[in-house]
């Protein structure tokens, strides 16, 4: 076999290790680190259009988490409704509508021994629209708009930036039944039941 001696003599130079306290990159000591937000790109920021879209979207879960329910959106209509029932007590039912900017629902005719009174709670003003027909109907806050049977009509919202809150009563006639949502925003969605807090149990103050 090979002596130890040939295998060292023909086995390459080892550098000579740098001294203490020098860079064995160059004399001229270390390189600065960077701190780690040095040289990061920041972010890019929205355009309007998705800085809007991203606050329709807020506003749009806020409304889900207060009870609201998204319903079928009409083509051509930028957004869903979303309709809350509040109460149904047989010959009437109250709801909220939350409409989203540049959106609308199909119209429909409302059938005989119905009413409907709309009463805008929010939104930009005259930009509310209650379609009956040929007649469009430009409401503010607290205007409010009757349908009457036989009518056909439809809802709009016209701002481009603001939503529309909308309270909806539907009233029966005498004999006409219960009443339901119209088609165009109703949901299987029953009315919310109101938490009654259990009562108590424990004695009465001042009794022994």
């Amino acid at each position: 076999g090979a002596r130890a001696a040939d295998v060292a003599a023909s086995a390459p130079p080892v550098a000579n290790p740098a001294p203490k306290g020098r860079s064995a990159r160059s004399s001229g000591g270390s390189r600065p680190r960077r701190s780690s937000g040095e040289g990061a790109k920041p972010a890019a920021a929205e355009s309007p259009a998705e800085a809007e879209a991203n606050d329709l979207d807020r506003m749009e879960e806020a409304a889900l988490r207060e009870g609201y329910q998204q319903v079928g959106r009409a083509d051509g209509s930028e957004r869903s409704f979303l309709i809350r029932i509040n109460m149904a007590q047989g010959s009437w039912l109250c709801g909220d509508i939350y409409i989203p900017p540049k959106s609308f629902n199909e119209a429909e005719v409302l059938e005989e021994g119905r009413t409907i009174v709309f009463t805008v709670l929010g939104g930009e003003q005259g930009k509310t629209c209650v379609l009956k027909g040929d007649q469009v109907e430009r409401l503010s806050d607290g205007d409010h708009s009757v349908v009457r049977p036989g009518t056909a009509y439809s809802m709009r919202n016209d701002s481009s930036a603001v939503a529309a809150r909308v309270k909806m009563v539907v009233y029966a006639a005498a004999g006409g039944g219960a009443c339901d949502a119209p088609e165009s925003i109703a949901t299987d969605v029953p009315p919310p039941v109101p938490e009654v807090a259990p009562k108590r149990r424990g004695r009465a103050r001042g009794v022994a």
